[in-house]
């Protein structure tokens, strides 16, 4: 029998690897198309578009905090309260009866705080992805331009070396933000200030960058062992089916049997393994959904139905998953369940994340053909809000003992790096 729990679960993984990224991609979607026919070059308006989602984050950021710290309050009036209460108590024995009731209704006005507070706190870090998502575009682009400056190299030499160039940069943006960050003293706490909740995003988006250029890298390799002929034909599929084969055998091995190995004796050490375990998972699944992606959007007919039948299929595997693992949608204890609960956690986000790109783009080119700016607002707007709505509203009416769990078991960096903050605010 499904218990209770388990559904509750459910509703939170579903809001965390699905609605975020619909939240986030929407937002991109928006950010870029707003100023596509500004009349600036590619590059202006694609810092504009992560401008615009920087405000966005920043402004979700301010209504979620201030509902967070509203709630605080009110749980810090209900201890007041509670505590009155059984003084009253103690010294008019006849109302004994009615002071217990009291008593009682003021803990459970105290647990309901805690839920919404607990609820505010899981969106304030889901927010970050808003201002990720574009910024995954930063390495896309230097790698465009970077095949259209060597087009007529007949090597691909030079490509290998600047794609190896640009992911030891953003590696190394990663590596030294990451210290930064956890040296906030309201580092990973329940309702980061501004300041350490504006670093945590640009660190996340750092490693990000740092798998999104590990999997561009790669793919020139790939290209430059089959060539750049013919890439519709037979040979071309099974050589990325081989490819796809390679690289989870790699990554699982990686993710199961090696990094869950490194020493965590100190923060440093935990850092480092923390680093190696999300690039690998985050480069492997920027991997394997570009391919699929390609593969049902591209090859067969009617494909994106099959791309989304897959995304839900992934959902129910997620769901059996907990069934056997305690109600942990993220696998465990064993290093296998583990590894497995991370590699299907990453393939839904990055999964909805193209899907839903997709779709934006067919809604933009249906409804707002000539690009207005007013219209694009308009439209993704409307769809951005609801998606919000949405969103919020399931967080907030969650059970509290989900949420802690999932804020435990998703972001496997962050809690490696909270070196214990989170439970002191």
């Amino acid at each position: 029998m499904v218990s209770a729990e388990l559904i509750d679960g459910f509703q939170v993984y579903i809001a965390d690897n699905v609605l975020v990224m619909l939240v986030a991609t929407t937002a991109g979607t928006l950010g870029a198309n707003l100023f596509s026919n500004s009349g600036f070059t590619a590059w202006i308006i694609q810092a504009l578009g992560m401008l615009f989602n920087l405000g966005l984050a920043v402004a979700l950021y301010f209504g979620a905090a201030a509902r967070f710290h509203a709630a605080d309050q009110s749980a810090c009036e209900g201890i007041l309260t509670s505590t009155r209460e059984s003084q009253n108590a103690h010294y008019q024995s006849t109302e004994s009866m009615e002071t217990g009731s009291s008593i009682s209704r003021s803990f459970m006005e105290e647990v309901g705080t805690d839920a919404t507070k607990a609820a505010y706190s899981h969106i304030i870090q889901m927010l970050p992805w808003i201002i990720i998502v574009p910024l995954v575009n930063i390495p896309i682009s230097i790698s465009d331009w970077l095949w259209q400056f060597y087009e007529s190299e007949p090597h691909f030499g030079n490509l290998f070396a600047a794609h190896f160039v640009m992911v030891m940069a953003f590696l190394w943006a990663a590596i030294m933000l990451a210290p930064i960050y956890t040296a906030q003293p309201d580092a990973s706490s329940k309702c980061e200030t501004l300041p350490t909740f504006l670093l945590n995003s640009i660190n996340h988006s750092a490693l990000s960058c740092a798998g999104k250029s590990l999997h561009l890298l790669e793919n020139v390799t790939f290209m430059s062992v089959i060539g750049t002929g013919d890439d519709s034909g037979k040979g071309y599929l099974r050589a990325r089916a081989t490819e796809a084969i390679i690289l989870l055998a790699l990554t699982w091995f990686l993710l199961a049997h090696c990094w869950p190995r490194l020493s965590d004796a100190t923060p440093q050490d935990k850092l480092f393994k923390s680093l190696m375990t999300t690039i690998t998972v985050y480069s492997w699944a920027f991997m394997f959904i570009n391919q699929l992606w390609e593969f049902f959007y591209t090859d067969v007919p009617h494909g994106q139905l099959f791309y989304w039948a897959i995304m839900g299929a992934c959902l129910m595997v997620g769901l059996c998953l907990a069934w056997f693992s305690e109600n942990n949608f993220y696998g465990g204890p064993s290093r296998t369940g583990k590894a497995f609960g991370l590699m299907l956690c990453w393939v839904v986000d990055f999964g909805v994340w193209w899907g839903w790109a997709q779709v934006m783009t067919n809604v933009d080119a249906a409804a707002v053909p000539d690009g207005r700016a007013s219209l694009t607002a308009l439209v993704n707007g409307a769809i951005l809000i609801g998606l919000i709505a949405v969103t919020s509203l399931l967080y907030v009416r969650a059970d509290l003992k989900s949420l802690v769990k999932h804020r435990m078991g998703r972001n496997q960096l962050q809690h490696a790096m909270s070196k214990g903050k989170g439970s002191a605010n």
